[in-house]
């Protein structure tokens, strides 16, 4: 199944990540001179085009290897021979992919590899596999276990111990193949990744049904669909291509009842999962090796149903598959099944044929399964019975001499025995005094450990009070989002802070006369998140404030220059120079007759934009979007705090119409990373979804905006603090 593989083979690669478009890549591989960036480009073009374009992949791993030969370097070289294999694997040339495989393996042992060893024995084992070598598939696999164990990584292990489980039933070693599986499973349970156990369950059940135990094997297929409606949910069509297993649990319950009538019905529910199974892989696998089963299943239950003519092109089909993935079990098993449909239509001639190349094929596999499994078992065992014999021998030529010596023997090993009790009395009350005081040793330290404990948890509890009364401080700099409400009627506030307390925050204040209203808010990200960026936020906070009431400053330019000193007289005390500060968007929206016609805008890095899909014009000033109707308002590039060159802020006046809306953000939202590739959102992103949400109400906004982040986040850590202010005139 081509997704298990993929699963399987993401556990054991150092995963290579693109760090740019295939076209950059190209683009350097083309015209770099240096012969390092050169290699390097080549090993990810490689690693990129194995799934894709086998040719590609060969053409760009060739230069690859030249380049690493050419550098000297030796690990490249191995990651190089390591790529050949597997791309020769997929090719299905195995020998080949063998010759390469094993190369870089002697190559990673001579320079004591530790990053690629075990990935290429994982393909070693898989391309022995292929060719019915299962007694090299195993000594391969062994060596990787061994490998992943020392290094601690389970998952591998138990992929290996699954993948062992499969050659061993192939030799027929079911119990071999059981123990396998249960240590694959006992893994997941350690681990608690059971979900991952479905595998090693469908093998459990091909066990079973080899050994012709129906009623254990449809346990075990229970444990599948189980495994499946519990753990993966949002698949539940991945039953359909473990139903294979179904179909072989209903044959061998045909064969085991004496009632034609039963044994027809156990065939036709036979057929219906074989052809289940088989429509769902060949929807879905790239690798047509595991439709060679459900073909062989529909193929071999036609004939039991005697529907012979449309037997035939199953079993034709099951064996071009085999032919074209070039593994030997299931040619055999082809010809085999083909030989037996022949043979019942009267095809004498063609019935003898596959059953020749059965034998043949049968007669290799046996040469290579049973007696290069069994070799050396069984010379060990004759040498030993020949050794034994000599024994014997020379045994029965002394026996005259060891009869006259037998009484001085057996006082000596008395007194032997004697003397070996009184040391082993000895040495048992040393232990047991030994275990006393170690016993005596482990309560000290327990109650020691037990105190430091205490002493940790009362710690934690103090921090966590300290940073909830942070967040209370924090909460009383904000104003409510009612209070905003009252004065921006048609505005929302996304807030979403990373931990307790946050970096960023939101700001507003009125300033009102007798003859004009001016609304003052503000998105402001400091630096840092968490107790470092809240502190610098109330800094921040206060300073607006103070610009505002107790300055009595009114262009948002000056309270921003204004703010810059103030920032700076609280950080400048300290002995060094710290370089905290914040980047912020600070907005003035004047009043006409309770109607906002005019904003005044100065920022500190960050803009505000305003989108409008009805407005014709737009102030020359403003930066027009390319792929919406908005602009951005720029700010100055110049962060609120310290700096090296300090510039005075400014401010921008333009006029607004009605339907303008205004958003004014943190960076937070825009570097969150997320989506189907875990990358990060960027700031196109989020601008191309603020277009798309233009028809909806400022409310409704806020809530797309919200599941937005929360779908686009996922699984993924919150990687900063959020603020998203929108206000629609």
């Amino acid at each position: 199944m081509w997704r298990i593989t993929i699963i399987i083979f993401l556990l054991f690669i150092p995963i290579i990540r693109l760090t740019g478009q295939v076209d950059s890549l190209r683009q350097v591989f083309d015209e770099t001179k240096e012969d390092t960036v050169k290699m390097k480009s080549a090993m990810h073009l490689a690693r990129h085009y194995v799934y894709q374009n086998n040719d590609s992949s060969l053409y760009f791993n060739r230069k690859f290897d030249s380049l690493a030969k050419k550098v000297g370097d030796t690990i490249d070289q191995i990651y190089a021979l390591y790529t050949y294999g597997e791309v020769y694997f997929f090719e299905t040339e195995y020998q080949k992919s063998l010759d390469y495989s094993n190369k870089a393996f002697d190559l990673s042992v001579a320079y004591n590899d530790t990053i690629y060893y075990g990935n290429i024995l994982y393909y070693l084992s898989r391309s022995y596999s292929r060719i019915a070598r299962y007694d090299l598939t195993i000594d391969a696999q062994l060596k990787a276990i061994r490998f992943f164990e020392e290094r601690k990584r389970p998952e591998a292990v138990a992929v290996m111990y699954n993948n062992m489980s499969i050659a061993y039933s192939y030799l027929g070693d079911y119990e071999a193949s059981n123990m396998a599986l249960k240590q694959a499973l006992k893994i997941y349970r350690e681990t608690d990744q059971i979900g991952k156990a479905y595998m090693n369950f469908s093998n459990l059940t091909r066990n079973y049904v080899e050994l012709e135990k129906p009623d254990t094997a449809e346990i075990y297929y229970d444990s599948i669909r189980y495994i499946i409606d519990t753990y993966h949910k949002d698949e539940p069509e991945l039953i359909n291509y473990y139903k294979y297993w179904l179909g072989e649990i209903y044959t061998v319950k045909a064969e085991q009842v004496n009632d034609d009538v039963v044994s027809e019905q156990y065939y036709e529910k036979a057929l219906k999962a074989f052809k289940e199974s088989h429509d769902h892989r060949k929807k879905n696998e790239k690798e047509i090796d595991e439709m060679t089963y459900t073909l062989l299943g529909i193929g071999k239950t036609l004939i039991k149903l005697k529907s012979y003519d449309d037997a035939i092109p199953y079993l034709k089909e099951a064996l071009k598959n085999a032919e074209i993935s070039n593994a030997t079990k299931r040619i055999m098993m082809s010809h085999a099944a083909l030989a037996r449909a022949y043979r019942s239509i009267g095809k004498n001639d063609l019935s003898a044929f596959h059953f020749e190349k059965e034998i043949d094929l049968r007669r290799e596999m046996f040469n290579k399964e049973k007696t290069m499994a069994t070799m050396s078992a069984r010379m060990e065992f004759e040498v030993e019975k020949k050794e034994q014999e000599i024994e014997l021998l020379n045994m029965e030529s002394e026996v005259a001499s060891k009869e006259a010596k037998l009484k001085d023997a057996e006082l000596k090993q008395t007194r032997s025995q004697q003397y070996l009790l009184i040391v082993i009395l000895s040495v048992a009350v040393l232990f047991i005094a030994g275990l006393f005081v170690v016993n005596k040793r482990r309560k000290k330290a327990n109650r020691i450990i037990a105190a430091q404990k205490q002493e940790v948890e009362h710690k934690n509890k103090e921090i966590l009070d300290s940073i909830t009364y942070a967040k209370r401080l924090q909460d009383a700099i904000l104003p409510s989002q009612k209070l905003v409400k009252s004065f921006l009627l048609d505005s929302f506030i996304f807030y979403k802070p990373k931990d307790i307390v946050a970096g960023d925050f939101y700001f507003m204040d009125v300033v009102e006369s007798s003859k004009t209203k001016r609304i003052y808010y503000a998105a402001a990200d400091c630096t840092g998140h968490g107790v470092p960026g809240a502190m610098v936020s109330i800094v921040g906070a206060n300073g607006l404030k103070r610009c505002i009431q107790e300055f009595e400053l009114r262009d948002p330019g000056e309270i921003l220059d204004k703010l810059n000193e103030i920032v700076e007289e609280n950080f400048v005390q300290s002995e060094e120079r710290i370089r905290d500060g914040m980047d912020i968007a600070l907005c003035c929206l004047e009043y006409e007759d309770d109607q906002i016609k005019r904003l005044i805008f100065s920022g500190a890095h960050n803009p505000v934009w305003i989108i409008n899909k009805e407005r014709e014009n737009w102030p020359d000033e403003a930066v027009k979007f390319k792929e919406g109707n908005g602009v951005e308002i720029k700010a100055t590039k110049q962060a609120i705090g310290y700096t090296e060159r300090t510039e005075k802020f400014v401010s921008q006046s333009f006029e607004l119409e009605s339907g303008d809306t205004l958003y004014t953000f943190s960076d937070g939202y825009a570097d969150q990373f997320g989506g189907t590739k875990g990358k990060k959102m960027k700031t196109a992103n989020f601008r191309r979804l603020l277009f798309d949400i233009q028809d909806l109400n400022i409310s409704q906004q806020h809530q797309r905006i919200n599941e937005y982040f929360e779908e686009w986040k996922n699984d993924y850590e919150q990687v900063d603090d959020v603020c998203v202010i929108g206000v629609r005139v």
